[in-house]
């Protein structure tokens, strides 16, 4: 292994929302802000750091596209991640035309979050 490769960048388990009951608390009791293509539902938690869940629906496609997409917004959050307040719980979802949804871009997806985050900085 060469000794100037770059660091594995990685979206750790800690960072991700991972129980059920984690999921149904965020949806039950956050705000849910709408995009173009994404929502976001967000609550405060009590860990001090941000978490994160994606769910992207079966009606979307196959596990390839899903898994496309999932992979595309969690590289999106991992890079703006420091623009997302700390102590905070985040639900990302698919809204609209699921058939629709497996054509979009990496740069489509990431101006729709990045436009959600603007509006939830301006609460």
């Amino acid at each position: 292994m060469e000794a100037n490769c770059p660091k594995r960048e990685k979206f750790p388990r800690k960072f991700r929302i991972t129980k059920d009951a984690e999921v149904r608390f965020v949806i039950k009791n956050g705000r849910r802000l709408n995009g173009k293509f994404l929502y976001v539902i967000f609550c405060s938690n009590s860990y001090g750091y941000r978490k994160w869940a994606i769910s992207i629906s079966k009606k979307t496609g196959g596990a390839v596209v899903r898994n496309l997409q999932k992979r595309r917004i969690r590289e999106i959050i991992r890079h703006n991640q420091q623009l997302f307040p700390e102590g905070m719980s985040f639900f990302v979802g698919i809204r609209g035309n699921f058939e629709e949804f497996g054509n979009i871009t990496y740069r489509e997806l990431e101006e729709d979050l990045l436009g959600i985050l603007r509006r939830f900085s301006k609460r």
